[in-house]
């Protein structure tokens, strides 16, 4: 038997996606009889130098690329799942074998959860990504658009029954300037790592914002003071021509009283008929004083000279003292 220096499988070892194809190349200087390719110990294709394939299937194919210095048989499985992932082994008959590592991988999702996010000048911002059904765990990074330094960021990873992956990484990032946040997740079948990114917007800090309700409170007290300015003066206002309207009533009611006045005439308050005489003293008599003379006549006591029905006499009392 030929050393097993005398048949080589590239690549040693492999990592392709679900659903790809998996090509693995073995060749040999030496002549040969039979070779037969092996997934995990399993047989799956024999090519014979003299009759060709004699077996094939619709995952696994050969196809015989053999130079002038060596034979080289290439073998591709098609539309690979997880369970092709193991060993390939190559095997030429009495020559040699040699055996490399297939692994089919999962790219599943990534997320940062929240999306875009809006945070206080100065202070910390938390976001946080998944990356679900991925095989095997994926590796989570972060990225950002300014020149900060990630590396305060936690992962976590937890196992599904079907074997596939679920992710969790969390970050806290400074807010300082506007800027983007990209969360990346990676496995080795992946040229490139998937991706999802979200914006931060940096608002007002502490001091920026009591600065902000200030000048807020500012603008709107100045148009309060002005609608309660004007309230006053309309209140004002109505108060005056209430009074005026009281006024006017006022008047025009001690006009009429006037009135009723001028036609009475004025009235004789000491008027008193005397039914004896038949003329009205002007005052009452009164008990305590002295007998009125004979003959004596009291005038009437009014601002003019009374003039009573019946008699045209001027009466005048005269007191003895």
């Amino acid at each position: 038997m030929a050393g097993l220096g005398q048949v080589q499988l590239s690549p040693p070892s492999l990592a392709v996606l679900h659903g790809a194809q998996a090509r693995f190349n073995c060749s040999t200087a030496a002549p040969w009889v039979v070779m037969s390719w092996f997934l995990n110990d399993r047989a799956v294709i024999t090519v014979s130098a003299k009759h060709g394939t004699l077996s094939n299937s619709v995952s696994f194919t050969v196809t015989n690329r053999t130079t002038t210095r060596s034979t080289v048989w290439e073998l591709v499985i098609w539309n690979v799942t997880r369970n092709h992932t193991g060993d390939v082994t190559c095997d030429f008959q009495n020559i040699g074998r040699q055996t490399a590592t297939l692994s089919v991988q999962v790219a599943g999702t990534v997320v940062i959860d929240g999306g875009n996010v809006t945070g206080r000048k100065g202070g910390r911002v938390r976001f946080r990504c998944q990356a679900s059904d991925w095989y095997p765990a994926p590796t989570l990074t972060w990225a950002l658009a300014v020149n900060q330094e990630v590396n305060n960021y936690t992962t976590s990873h937890a196992a599904a029954p079907d074997g596939l992956f679920r992710s969790t990484s969390t970050l806290d990032v400074l807010a300082v300037v506007d800027t983007w946040v990209q969360c990346q997740a990676s496995v080795p079948a992946l040229p490139a790592p998937k991706t999802h990114r979200v914006f931060l917007t940096v608002g007002p800090g502490g001091d920026d914002q009591t600065v902000l309700i200030a000048v807020v409170v500012s603008v709107l007290t100045i148009p309060l003071l002005v609608l309660l300015i004007i309230a006053l003066i309309c209140c004002c206002v109505n108060e005056r021509k209430s009074r005026r309207t009281e006024d006017t009533r006022g008047n025009g009611r001690c006009g009429e009283v006037a009135t009723d006045r001028a036609g009475q005439g004025q009235n004789n308050l000491g008027y008193s008929w005397n039914e004896n005489t038949g003329v009205a003293p002007s005052e009452p008599r009164s008990d305590r004083g002295p007998p009125i003379s004979a003959g004596a006549h009291q005038a009437p006591v009014s601002s003019g000279q009374g003039v009573y029905p019946g008699d045209f006499r001027t009466i005048r009392h005269a007191t003895t003292v």
